[in-house]
C-alpha cells in the first residue's frame, strides 16, 4: 500500500515527538549505595541489603514512587559514586558542614551514638580527650567522616591512624592487636563481634563522641547533586510524610 506525503510526514512528526521526549524527559532511577554497616544497612543470609536505615530508604522510595536499585559497596566507592554521578543516593551518611554543599540532604535517618572502642583487656590505654587518641593508634575507614576531620585537625596516616576498607577490617585489627582503638556504635561492635565468634564484653567503649566531633547525633541519606530537583523534592516530601 503506497504511503502518502501526508502519512510520512505525520509519522515522522511522531517520531521526533518520541525521541524528544526521551531526551528532554529526566532518568528518574534512582541508584541507591550503601556500605556493610548492621544493624542499619547489610546483607541478608540471602544477600538481600536488608537494615533498619536500609527500610526507611526502601518505603521512601516506594512511596514516592520512584523506581531504584540499591547496591553494596565499600564505603570509600559508594561515597565516590554518589559525588560524581548523577541520580544516586547514599546512607547512612552523617552531615557536616565539609560536606554540607556537596550532596542534597535527607534527616533524619538513624539517630547513633559513636564511642572509642579498644580490647578490655588493655588497662593501659585511657581517653579522656580527642587530644589523647594521638598517643595510640586507630583503625578508621578509608574517606569516611572521621577519617578526613580527624586528619583536618592534625592526625597523620600511619602515625596515629591506619586505614581499612570497612568497620569488620577496623574490628578485626583491634582482635589481632594490631590497633589499639577503633570507632563504631554499640549495636554495629556486638553484630560483629557475634560473627567473629567473639564474646560481646571482648571490647570496651571508653569514650563517647560528642557534637564537637559529629555535628549530629543522626545519620542521614544524601542525594547527588546532578540529580534533577524535582525527583530531590519527591524524596523529601515522601520522607516527610513517612515521618
Amino acid at each position: 500500500m503506497a504511503v502518502s506525503l501526508y502519512q510520512k510526514a505525520l509519522l515522522y512528526g511522531l517520531l521526533c515527538l518520541v525521541s524528544f521526549k526521551a531526551v528532554s524527559e529526566p532518568n528518574n532511577e534512582i541508584t541507591v549505595v550503601t556500605e556493610q554497616w548492621p544493624p542499619y544497612n547489610y546483607l541478608s543470609s540471602s544477600g538481600k541489603v536488608i537494615g533498619s536505615a536500609t527500610k526507611i530508604v526502601e518505603e521512601t522510595l516506594q512511596q514516592a514512587n520512584i523506581p531504584y536499585t540499591l547496591n553494596m559497596y565499600p564505603w570509600a566507592r559508594a561515597y565516590k559514586t554518589a559525588l560524581e554521578k548523577p541520580n544516586v543516593l547514599i546512607y547512612s551518611i552523617l552531615r557536616s558542614p565539609q560536606r554540607e554543599k556537596l550532596f542534597h540532604w535527607i534527616c533524619p535517618l538513624n539517630t547513633i551514638q559513636y564511642h572509642f572502642f579498644k580490647l578490655s583487656d588493655r588497662k593501659d590505654i585511657k581517653v579522656n580527650s580527642i587530644n589523647d587518641v594521638k598517643q595510640y593508634s586507630l583503625g578508621l575507614i578509608r574517606d569516611s567522616y572521621m577519617h578526613n576531620h580527624l586528619k583536618n585537625i592534625g592526625f597523620i596516616e600511619g602515625e596515629h591512624i591506619q586505614i581499612t576498607g570497612n568497620n569488620q577490617a577496623n574490628i578485626k585489627l583491634l582482635l589481632a592487636e594490631r590497633v589499639d582503638l577503633i570507632i563504631d556504635t554499640h549495636e554495629n561492635i556486638s553484630l560483629r563481634l557475634k560473627t567473629l565468634s567473639a564474646t560481646s564484653n571482648k571490647l570496651t567503649a571508653i569514650f563517647p563522641i560528642g557534637t564537637d566531633l559529629i555535628p549530629t547525633p543522626w545519620t542521614c541519606m544524601a542525594i547527588s547533586l546532578k540529580t534533577p530537583i524535582e525527583l530531590v523534592q519527591a524524596i523529601k516530601k515522601s520522607h516527610q510524610e513517612l515521618k
